[in-house]
């Protein structure tokens, strides 16, 4: 009968590749294990796959970006017709993605993976330079408030203050209130971070008119 591999074995495979195993126990070659990859993205594989050459997949899919881009990709420098542009959204309309699937899009768009990292105002892709400074506080659009945001996050480690859960769709909250006291829209301290549904519950209890008191009274309401 064949020997079971150890733990140790696939450890020293997994450190051949520069990859760190993070899962302690090996079971048998269809179960999954956690691992770091050079790049530093977390993944699950399992020994099966791993053996046949499949590697982390973020880094599969950056790759596949790059190669996208520019003159790497077959459309460059093609315009396509607005016959053709209604056709493809009639084609895309009813499409259903399954939950890994959306997990993956979202992973691959996050920090340094996305194409707007660290990028704000005129940088960022998504500057619309017909705007004027009033629309942009009014929309929230202006890099002071992105980097206010940024910083929020990372003084609560991207932990939401309510239900303590880490990471997920993270929205940052004005203690007092955004359009009632301009001169503390991008005061840090004037932060905290939520949870989409932590920060949904919020202003239904406390409405949009806000201050720390109400946010006192929240954060110790038991559930």
């Amino acid at each position: 009968m064949r020997k079971k591999h150890t733990i140790e074995f696939v450890k020293k495979q997994f450190e051949k590749d520069d990859a760190q195993l993070l899962s302690d126990e090996y079971v048998n070659s269809y179960t999954k294990l956690d691992y770091i990859c050079p790049k530093g993205h977390r993944h699950s594989i399992t020994w099966r796959n791993w053996q046949q050459g499949v590697r982390c997949w973020y880094c599969a899919n950056e790759k596949h970006s790059e190669s996208m881009n520019g003159e790497g990709n077959p459309n460059y420098g093609r315009i396509s017709s607005e016959e053709t542009k209604r056709k493809m959204s009639i084609a895309k309309k009813g499409r259903i993605f399954s939950e890994e699937h959306k997990k993956k899009l979202s992973e691959a768009r996050k920090g340094e993976k996305n194409h707007n990292y660290g990028k704000f105002g005129e940088n960022s892709s998504h500057w619309n330079p017909n705007l004027t400074d009033e629309d942009r506080q009014h929309t929230r659009s202006y890099p002071e408030y992105y980097e206010w945001r940024k910083a929020v996050y990372e003084r609560d480690d991207y932990t939401c203050q309510k239900c303590n859960i880490r990471g997920g769709n993270l929205i940052a909250h004005h203690i007092e209130s955004y359009n009632n006291n301009p001169e503390l829209r991008t005061t840090v301290s004037n932060g905290i971070t939520f949870c989409k549904a932590c920060h949904k519950d919020f202003h239904h209890q406390y409405g949009n008119s806000n201050t720390r008191d109400q946010l006192n009274k929240f954060i110790t309401k038991e559930n």
